[in-house]
């Protein structure tokens, strides 16, 4: 070898270098070795490129070996095992002084920096990197061979590659094909590359292999993985759509017939052969994987857990520094991100630094802030707002509280002495590379130390679900609704579809009440909502107060304002229930009865007039007298319209046991009466409005507000000032009287 070189080769000038050391130097020989593995390497890439002939390695091995078994040192580029490749570099005689490191590097680390000698086959520096990173193993081996994987994981670079997130993405799915071409290639020994496998006569070929790498039991016709057997489908799609550009640029008729007809059977029978089956599988291990979410108390758990590891991290970094402090508190400060806002994990892990200093720059919008409540102005100054990309490109917004920013504060004071590279633009990064910390791995890892229950619910999707579902006990209108969607960077169909979860707990306690009472007709059904649905259950009959339709104000009576005064629901005029103040049109049998006592005596009708409605009215009239005896509970008509005080009445009963002289002090009362009669003042539409926009939810779930609720309903609302708060909830009674009394006529009608 050194006798060729000398007497072949002086000119060039690593070799004259080396013959420039005497004969049988220690430089001379490692310069001599240093070219031969130089001339081996420039070999071994040719026939990795060709695809064809052995590569030479510095160890020949005892058996047959594929070639992506080999990987070359980045120093003296000699094949070795990639199993080994990391304990020769340690010690690797051509390494400079320059190059030496003095940490040790991992086995991955070390085989994706040699990966990058290796050939690609046709794509940018881009995707190059992406599948230099990759695992270098024998899919990875594949993908650099294949041409057409490779233009295909450039396609996808050329779209997502601005996203460093998306580079993952690209990365699955050209490793997805090399696996499904390592199956085919199996299968029949006459496929090399994608190319080859995507033409017409190949297609049950590919079907075949589909099916073999996504374990399909044609016993069960089913997939044991299903969801790769959709992606490969997909991949396929995207990979034969770029052949067919490749054709059409190389002005490639026959080529481009070809992937065309290939095309069209992918199209139409790839879901007869395949993901229809795929599809079902994957809906049936939905159905059987249970939905449950996490319990509050599990997350409150996990969050004191959290707090406690971060203030101790916290504690040990503000004394010095320690890698392992750092990590943890870099760790417990995203996890408790993620678990305060509810937010993916890669959205919260991907959070620039630069994002971070700009917190203070965005002004407060005036004009909203004076409309907020107290409270609202309050938790407005305990949490700082960032806004980051979410998915689909959304910008979704982020709160930190004060004890984050704080340990964060710490963070960036050692983050440099902790190895992070100024070039890693994360946040939340890691020590000596360019990327951030996973989230979901902080919450996996940190809800098992927390000795929660169900640790493994306690995951950033299982928390927006929870999110999600918990709103349900919430009295949110559809605007509220909206504004927690859009917080959660979707949109209210999704939030509504997706997200929220029918917990089991109330279908059994709600739903199964609506069961009993259909089976005990109808006419339990009339008026009812949830709360008020009271059916007999195993086969019992109705008590009397299940077996009416309760009023409004007795399914309140549990209400927070016991002590409210309720006019009947019976009014004292026939005009429109909606137009008045308060309660209902007069019964026909109230009527009936104000003309058989008219009869009897014109001196007692003008007493009834001014008399008070009350709630019962089931005595006899034959009686005149009798008329008017007291009730047990009289519940005399508010003032009508007017400040919502009770006029003043005394009862016309207690005229006929009392002496002469006072019966003429009654009389005159009764005549002042009179002349102070109360006037009705119709309700306006923007008073009902105002009303309805305040309450429209107890009119909707058919319960009367309390007295708090009408009062907040007041203070609203200036045009309410000359209602009382009685009056208020007298309109809402009588609107759903008539809304019922609407729905019992159609019943009729139907």
């Amino acid at each position: 070898m050194a006798r060729h070189l000398q007497r072949k080769h002086m000119e060039v000038k690593d070799v004259a270098h080396a013959f420039s050391f005497a004969s049988k130097s220690p430089q001379r020989k490692v310069l001599l070795e240093q070219i031969r593995r130089k001339g081996d390497f420039k070999h071994n890439v040719r026939v990795l490129a060709e695809g064809k002939g052995q590569i030479v390695t510095v160890k020949q091995p005892s058996h047959k070996t594929s070639a992506w078994h080999y990987l070359p040192c980045k120093f003296c580029y000699g094949m070795f095992s990639r199993t080994d490749l990391w304990r020769h570099q340690g010690s690797c005689k051509f390494k400079t002084s320059s190059e030496t490191d003095n940490k040790r590097k991992t086995r991955g680390a070390v085989q994706s920096v040699s990966a990058r000698l290796l050939p690609i086959m046709a794509s940018s520096s881009g995707c190059q990197a992406i599948i230099n990173k990759m695992r270098q193993d024998d899919v990875s081996f594949h993908i650099r061979g294949d041409s057409l994987i490779c233009n295909y994981g450039e396609s996808l670079y050329a779209k997502h590659g601005r996203v460093k997130s998306k580079h993952n993405y690209i990365s699955q799915r050209m490793r997805e094909l090399g696996r499904f071409m390592l199956t085919a290639k199996a299968m029949d020994s006459t496929v090399r590359t994608l190319e080859d496998i995507c033409v017409p006569k190949k297609f049950l070929l590919v079907v075949n292999a589909a099916k073999k790498l996504t374990e399909f039991s044609p016993s069960k016709n089913e997939y044991g993985k299903p969801s790769t057997a959709v992606r490969v489908g997909f991949c396929l799609k995207g990979a034969v759509e770029v052949l067919i550009g490749q054709s059409l640029m190389n002005d490639d008729d026959l080529a481009e017939k070809k992937a065309k007809k290939f095309l069209e059977l992918l199209e139409k029978n790839w879901k007869t052969h395949v993901a229809v089956s795929a599809h079902q599988s994957m809906q049936e291990k939905r159905w059987n994987k249970p939905d449950d979410i996490p319990l509050t108390k599990n997350v409150m758990a996990l969050r004191d857990h959290l707090r406690m590891v971060e203030d101790k991290a916290r504690a040990e970094l503000e004394q010095q520094l320690s890698l392992t402090a750092y990590k943890v508190l870099n760790e417990s400060i995203l996890a408790q991100l993620i678990v305060f806002n509810k937010r993916r994990e890669g959205e919260a892990s991907r959070l620039t630094l630069e994002a971070y200093k700009k917190v203070n720059t965005n002004p407060i919008n005036e004009d909203i802030y004076s409309t907020l409540s107290p409270l609202e102005k309050e938790l407005s100054k305990q949490l700082t707002r960032i806004e980051v990309r979410g998915k689909r490109g959304k910008k979704v917004p982020v709160f930190f509280t004060h004890r984050m920013m704080e340990s964060i504060q710490v963070l960036l004071k050692w983050r440099d002495e902790a190895g992070v590279p100024t070039e890693n633009p994360y946040l939340f990064a890691r020590a000596g590379v360019l990327t951030n910390i996973r989230g979901c791995d902080c919450l996996r890892k940190y809800a098992e130390e927390s000795k929660a229950e169900n640790p493994e619910l306690l995951r950033s999707t299982k928390l927006r679900k929870q999110v999600a579902t918990l709103c349900q006990l919430l009295d949110l209108d559809e605007q509220e609704l909206e504004q927690v969607a859009r917080f959660m960077g979707h949109d209210i169909r999704v939030h509504r579809d997706f997200y929220r979860q029918t917990d089991k707990t109330f279908q059994i306690a709600k739903i199964s009440k609506l069961l009993f009472a259909m089976e005990q007709g109808s006419s339990t059904l009339t008026g009812r909502n949830f709360n008020t649905l009271h059916p007999s259950v195993s086969g019992e009959s109705p008590t009397p107060t299940q077996s009416h339709v309760t009023s409004p104000i007795e399914t309140d009576e549990e209400d927070e304002d016991k002590g409210r005064d309720l006019c009947s629901p019976a009014p004292c005029s026939e005009d429109d229930d909606e137009n008045l103040s308060f309660s209902q049109k007069p019964s026909q049998k109230k009527r009936k009865k104000s003309v058989k006592a008219r009869d009897k005596s014109s001196n007692l009708i003008s007493k009834k007039r001014h008399a008070p409605c009350t709630e019962d009215d089931d005595d006899d009239d034959d009686q005149g007298p009798e008329l008017f005896h007291p009730r047990k509970r009289p519940t005399p008509c508010s003032g009508l319209g007017l400040d919502g005080h009770t006029d003043n009445y005394q009862s016309p009963t207690s005229s006929h046991t009392q002496s002469p002289s006072k019966k003429k002090e009654n009389t005159k009362q009764m005549k002042e009466t009179e002349l102070h009669k109360v006037v009705r003042r119709a309700w306006s539409e923007a008073e009902k409005t105002a009303v309805r926009k305040h309450l429209l939810n107890f009119i909707e779930k058919r319960r009367v507000p309390g007295k708090e609720a009408c009062m907040r309903c007041k203070e609203k609302e200036n045009i309410l000032e000359q209602r009382s708060w009685k009056d208020i909830k007298n309109f809402v009674y009588n609107t759903i009287v008539t809304a019922r009394k609407a729905a019992l006529r159609q019943l009729q009608f139907s």
